[in-house]
């Protein structure tokens, strides 16, 4: 028996044979269970920080929506979602939305009546939002102020200048100093003050003065008719034209051999195209025929001599 067959040999008389298991006898596949609520919703809002600080505002909404699939009353997932919608100016479904934000008692909270007020005022709705912005009651100063920014828009938007005004002062005075608050404060309050001023005028003045009824009539007045204007005839210059179209003098140093200014025809301005492009081909002569009348090679010619095609010819 060689070396080789007494390896295998004693390899197979060593290892047992594996018989196949029967099927009863097999483990079976372990099911990976799910993971619990409170594990999921937690991978949930990493996402949706992640989401957040990327600038992904309509996939962080989708991820509160799995949010609240799990847990339909998570007050921080219906809170993001009502800012996210503002955000990014859907402010018909953040109205809606704002709606079931409650507080531990059943009330409507804080977030949800101010966010209802902004979507109201985004949907210039401004006397709806000011009944809202009246029932809020904020619990912090940081609440407050942001209700009296709130207020104060809406008064502006109303056209109630004097009140906004107002506002907008009290927001300057209570701002930080070199504060981006204190700065936008200050633009509002200068606009406010500007339409104060303008109503302010004595011509406004006097016109408010009149009756309910004549302002009505002159507010609904339509527009004065526009005057017809009539076309001027411009007269026509009889002077002749000056000097500058004229043609200027040709230098003779330019003018190529043979070529004489203003009798020489001008070239072919196509003489660069391929004649074949060209809009006009002008044919040329046929060639004229030779003494021979046009014979071919080795023909007979008056002399009796034959032609060689002009090879081999002696020079006389």
């Amino acid at each position: 028996m060689s070396p080789a067959s007494r390896v295998l040999w004693r390899a197979a008389s060593s290892t047992p044979l594996s018989l196949p298991m029967p099927s009863s006898q097999r483990k079976k596949p372990s099911v990976k269970q799910p993971l619990p609520v409170s594990d999921r919703i937690q991978r949930h809002f990493k996402s949706l920080v992640a989401q957040i600080d990327g600038g992904h505002l309509s996939n962080a909404i989708k991820t509160c929506d799995k949010i609240l699939r799990l847990e339909p009353t998570d007050t921080d997932a219906l809170g993001t979602k009502l800012a996210l919608l503002l955000q990014n100016e859907q402010y018909a479904a953040a109205l809606a939305l704002s709606e079931t934000l409650l507080d531990g008692e059943g009330h409507a909270s804080f977030q949800g009546l101010f966010g209802k007020a902004y979507a109201l005022y985004r949907l210039t709705r401004e006397q709806e939002a000011a009944d809202v912005v009246k029932i809020i009651e904020p619990e912090g100063d940081h609440e407050g102020r942001g209700v009296l920014h709130m207020e104060a828009q809406i008064e502006y938007r109303r056209g109630n200048y004097q009140k906004a005004r107002a506002l907008y002062s009290q927001i300057y005075d209570s701002s930080p100093p070199d504060s981006d608050e204190q700065s936008d404060s200050l633009i509002n309050l200068t606009a406010s003050q500007t339409h104060v001023n303008f109503l302010e005028a004595g011509f406004l003045r006097s016109l408010h003065m009149l009756p309910q009824t004549i302002i009505n009539s002159l507010e609904d007045a339509p527009a004065p008719p526009l005057l017809s204007t009539h076309a001027v005839p411009v007269p026509t210059s009889s002077q002749p034209p000056s000097t500058e179209q004229e043609k200027k003098k040709v230098r003779m140093s330019r003018v190529p051999k043979g070529v004489v200014p203003g009798v020489t025809p001008p070239p072919d301005p196509e003489r660069w195209i391929k004649k074949s492009e060209r809009t006009v081909i002008h044919h040329g002569g046929r060639r004229k025929k030779t003494a021979g009348g046009g014979a071919t090679q080795g023909s007979l010619v008056e002399g009796g001599s034959k032609s060689s095609g002009g090879k081999n010819k002696k020079k006389k």
